[in-house]
């Protein structure tokens, strides 16, 4: 089993490893805190998968545990379904004292920390991620968020959780399109980092590194959330094809899924450094080889670059009249440049 430390404003530690549905309700009990009782959050899918397995391991460690499922998909990131959740926390009397666990994929675990982080101001939270999305980015860093009807996360909070878990074997259960769709920000990570994960990503054997994969991505998130916990400079390079990998999803009514949103944003981007004179023809071709690899899409053509620049106009991490954007300048070089917003319709439009 695999330990890093996140050293946040509060630190914790994320585990990887094999088997850790099962030890939960002993780990929790290990990570120093007693609680009264334990509310696990989850979705439809996810509870018949591995919430009997959850609640066991809890009862295991004489723990007093609840559990309630919210229906799967990104659809379900709304004040609605929030407003569910609060009911329950309030019906089952949760207090202070108690822990709430994000059970799940990122919808689950994003709209359960927000929660968490708004009922009664601040209850102790974990995520225990079942998706390669959630295990290598969403369930670390602490940003928790609900989606509004003109934007994707626009109402949230920076709210780290007391631990992370992620059990490498509840991947096994991801269909084909759902994992590979997930690699998307697995090849962000390489681009922001380098040849080490690049080059590992090139050879397509992911499914037999699966936890060297999850491990290094967390590593790299760790390193760059404990220097910008606030995502107010280099944490805002991990938004790398999310600006328009975003104004996909909500262009398509979030039929297109997160991972492949990354996946064509990224792509989007990458394009214009290429024509643009920032990015090598060379490095181009490898992105582009390596999301042939991963059967990653690398278009959205259900929308013009013009209606997509309009959507990410409500973008979180615009400023103003400009828009943080990260470009790419090669493997493992990426920067944050500052656009207006028809400077960067502009720069998107280059052939």
């Amino acid at each position: 089993m695999n330990r890093i430390r996140v050293n946040a404003s509060v630190p914790y530690d994320v585990l990887i490893g094999r088997g850790i549905l099962e030890q939960c309700g002993q780990l929790i009990i290990q990570n120093g805190k007693q609680y009264q009782k334990v509310c696990v959050i989850t979705d439809d899918t996810v509870e018949k998968l591995y919430g009997e397995t959850v609640m066991q391991s809890l009862q295991k460690a004489n723990m007093t545990s609840v559990l309630y499922a919210i229906a799967h998909g990104e659809k379900s990131k709304c004040f609605s379904v929030l407003e569910g959740i609060y009911d329950f926390l309030t019906q089952n009397q949760i207090t202070r004292t108690d822990l709430i666990i994000a059970l799940g994929g990122g919808v689950v675990g994003d709209i359960t920390g927000f929660a968490a982080a708004t009922y009664l101001r601040g209850v102790d939270y974990i995520q225990i991620p079942t998706t390669l999305i959630a295990q290598t980015d969403s369930s670390v860093g602490g940003k928790t968020a609900v989606n509004t009807a003109l934007g994707k996360n626009l109402v949230g909070a920076f709210y780290q959780p007391k631990m992370v878990l992620c059990d490498i074997a509840t991947l096994e259960s991801l269909d084909q399109t759902t994992f590979l769709e997930a690699m998307s920000e697995v090849v962000k990570y390489a681009l922001l980092s380098g040849e080490d994960l690049f080059s590992l990503l090139e050879q397509g054997e992911v499914s037999s590194h699966l936890e060297e994969i999850v491990t290094k991505c967390i590593e790299i998130k760790a390193q760059i959330v404990c220097g910008d916990e606030f995502d107010r400079g280099k944490r805002m390079l991990l938004n790398l094809g999310h600006t328009i990998g975003h104004a996909i999803e909500n262009a398509s009514g979030y039929t297109v899924s997160h991972g492949a949103g990354v996946a064509m944003g990224m792509s989007v981007i990458l394009r214009a450094c290429v024509a643009h004179g920032l990015l090598s023809p060379a490095d181009y071709d490898r992105f582009c080889k390596l999301l042939t690899t991963l059967s990653l899409p690398d278009h959205y053509d259900k929308a013009s670059i013009k209606e997509l620049v309009a959507i990410s106009s409500a973008d979180k991490k615009r400023t103003g009249s400009t828009l943080h954007v990260i470009v790419c300048l090669g493997i493992g070089k990426c920067e944050i440049r500052e656009f207006t917003m028809d400077e960067f319709r502009t720069f998107l439009s280059q052939p």
